[in-house]
This record gives structure tokens, C-alpha cells and sequence, in this order.
């Protein structure tokens, strides 16, 4: 379920910032960064409710609490990769329709 709503997520982090870039091209830059540093942000709180925080295993209380952080570092770690190429994409796309 938290990857579901991750890439969901994801995709709207995407789909608002050809938005800004195609209605909005002179602040397009800048909105960009603001939007995709918010979704980073709201990722790794939706990575440490999925999956860090070990109350959201009710039933599994007896999880290991080092395997649960070492899950909730990879994600964070995957996160970081996966908006970073997002900001990339979205920039290169925003010189793409300045020329």
C-alpha cells in the first residue's frame, strides 16, 4: 500500500510541475523547486508512517525495531534519488520549452 501511494504521489509531484512550467514559465524555475522539495518532504513522512513507525504493525508487534529502521532507511534513500531525478526532469523540461 505505501508504494501505491507513493507513486501515486509522485505522479502528482510530476503532473503540477509541467503545470507550473506550461502556465507559469517565468516563475516556472523556482516553483518547481519549492514543489518538489515539499513533495520530498511529504514522502519521507509518508515513509516513516508506512513503514517507521512501528505502530502501524499492530499485529506484527514483535518486528525487529533495527530491521524496521534499516526498511525505512532504503526508502528514504530511494526517495531521495527518485525526486532528485524529478527535479532534474522537470528542469531539463523547462529549458525544453524556453527554447
Amino acid at each position: 500500500m505505501i508504494y501505491a501511494v507513493s507513486v501515486v504521489w509522485y505522479a502528482l509531484i510530476f503532473a503540477l510541475g509541467m503545470a507550473f512550467i506550461k502556465k507559469m514559465p517565468d516563475r516556472a524555475e523556482r516553483w518547481v523547486g519549492i514543489l518538489v522539495f515539499i513533495g520530498f518532504c511529504t514522502q519521507i513522512l509518508i515513509n516513516y508512517v508506512g513503514l517507521g513507525h512501528l505502530g502501524a504493525f499492530e499485529s506484527l508487534a514483535h518486528l525487529d525495531h533495527d530491521r524496521s529502521a534499516f526498511n525505512l532507511m532504503v526508502l528514504c534513500l530511494i526517495s531521495i534519488f527518485c525526486y532528485s531525478a524529478l527535479f532534474v526532469m522537470l528542469i531539463k523540461a523547462y529549458d525544453y520549452y524556453q527554447e
